[in-house]
């Protein structure tokens, strides 16, 4: 019987020591992804260099997601101007996205620059916003100026 427990033991610790292992690595990871309002939830896949950050509203309505590294997919169409808005504290230009098969219909993207504002300083962020309507993506896109890097 008490090498039964002694067993037991080893299996809580493991355990236990797994979960504060798991948690350090998923909190070191939502801590490089911006902040945004309590109402939102992220989820975070980590690349070789570079990190993808997923946010969903608690609502059910809306999300959207942020890739933080310096090889974006999307790049603005040359000499076309997109419209302005901001990323937290960062200002943005956002461009029609094309929905990913299943994705809500309403979707933009823009990236963000090292130098706010300074395309030439090359980009760290893309992010992408989704929505069920105009209305929904109107409001995704108000919660992202309130996000925090």
């Amino acid at each position: 019987m008490s090498s039964s427990l002694a067993i037991m033991r080893v299996n809580v610790v493991r355990i236990l020591a797994f979960r504060v292992i798991a948690s350090a690595a998923m909190s070191a990871a939502a801590d490089r992804c911006p902040t945004a309002p309590s109402s939102w939830t992220v989820t975070t896949k980590e690349g070789p260099d570079f990190d993808v950050c997923y946010y969903r509203a608690e609502s059910g309505t809306g999300v959207f997601g942020i890739y933080l590294g310096f090889h974006p997919m999307f790049h603005p169409p040359s000499g076309e101007k997109g419209v302005a808005g901001s990323v937290g504290d960062r200002p943005v230009e956002w461009f029609p996205k094309k929905p990913s098969p299943g994705a809500p219909l309403f979707a933009e993207q823009a990236l963000v620059f090292q130098t706010p504002g300074d395309p030439k300083s090359g980009p760290v962020a893309h992010i992408w916003i989704y929505g069920t309507s105009a209305q929904e993506i109107e409001s995704v896109r108000e919660t992202v100026t309130k996000l925090r890097w």
